[in-house]
C-alpha cells in the first residue's frame, strides 16, 4: 500500500469519527476548492506582471517591511 492510500485511508476512518457538523463543512470547503482549475491570466495581467518582476530586478520595488510601516502610519492618522 503506498502513501496516498495510507492517508486517504487514515482520513476516511477519521472523519467517519468526526460529529461536529461545523468542521466537516470546513472539510468539505477545503475539499471542494481544491478542485478548482488553476486561475488563468489575460494577456493584461502578464504584461503587468512582466513589468513588476523587471521592475523588482532592477531594484525599484518597495521593502515589504517599508510597505507595511507606511500602511500602520497611515491607518493611525485615521
Amino acid at each position: 500500500m503506498n502513501l496516498a492510500h495510507k492517508l486517504q485511508n487514515d482520513l476516511i476512518h477519521r472523519i467517519g469519527q468526526i460529529d461536529d457538523v461545523n468542521f466537516l463543512k470546513a472539510i468539505q470547503t477545503i475539499l471542494d476548492n481544491s478542485d478548482k482549475t488553476v486561475f488563468e491570466l489575460n494577456k493584461q495581467q502578464q504584461a503587468s506582471i512582466s513589468v513588476s518582476r523587471e521592475e523588482l530586478k532592477n531594484g525599484e520595488g518597495i521593502d515589504h517591511d517599508a510597505v507595511i510601516e507606511d500602511m500602520r502610519t497611515w491607518l493611525q492618522k485615521k
